[in-house]
């Protein structure tokens, strides 16, 4: 049990938290830089709208973000140049982080000619020690399907989930058919169906005869002389 939820604090209830291997599992690799990304985020309408070119600019702000370890949020720089060679092309710059900003996953400062412009994830805490301000959860978006998580269908494989049979599978249970027993090394499988007599009135053809049987007697043999002189 505490390899799942933790060894129990001193009034016995479990930590909440994954111990064990698991734990060392689930946590980020070592040494490596990481940001957190909630689940109602990624399933929020501003989220869920963004275009190619908003989620690029928002993902070049989290590479900023992470650089600095977490510490510079409010600070974030992303330039025309970073832009362009993180992927975006340079005529749609302005409207991606436009959008950005509108669905409140961004705030900007803009500090006029000449200064470069600071952001700001807004569902991180800041540099000062800000809590998150989530803007992004105000912005509804009525063109997107709604998202309702608990609905969503169960993982393949897992309990209670019906699995759907491939596609091209026939799953129709066999009667009849060869057993594919596994518990022992015996021939399971069923013998084919003998062929069916010789009918005499079939339109078959006859056996050939084995030259092994072919009695002299019956047969006029000649020889390639006689067949050269008869020609």
């Amino acid at each position: 049990m505490s390899g799942r939820f933790g060894r129990p604090d001193p009034t016995g209830r479990s930590s909440g938290k994954l111990g064990g291997k698991r734990g060392k599992l689930a946590k980020p690799p070592e040494g490596a830089a990481w940001v957190w990304l909630t689940a109602d985020m990624v399933a929020s309408d501003a989220w869920r709208s963004l275009s190619i070119n908003a989620r690029r600019f928002i993902d070049c702000l989290m590479l900023d973000n992470m650089a600095h370890a977490g510490t510079e949020n409010g600070n974030l720089q992303a330039t025309y140049e970073q832009l362009e060679v993180y992927g975006l092309s340079k005529n749609h710059i302005t409207k991606a982080i436009q959008e950005a900003e509108n669905k409140g996953l961004v705030d900007s400062q803009r500090g006029g000619m000449r200064v470069t412009t600071r952001y700001r994830l807004t569902w991180l805490p800041d540099r000062d020690g800000c809590p998150a301000t989530n803007r992004w959860e105000r912005y509804k978006n009525s063109e997107i399907c709604p998202l309702n998580r608990d609905k969503l269908p169960p993982k393949e494989g897992a309990a209670g989930a019906s699995v759907p049979p491939k596609k091209g599978v026939d799953v129709t249970p066999q009667k009849g058919g060869p057993s594919i027993s596994r518990g022992d090394n015996q021939n399971h499988f069923s013998k084919p169906a003998a062929a069916p007599p010789r009918d005499e009135k079939s339109k078959l053809a006859p056996a050939r005869p084995s030259i092994s049987h072919i009695d002299p007697d019956e047969y006029d043999f000649q020889s390639a002389d006689d067949a050269h002189e008869a020609a």
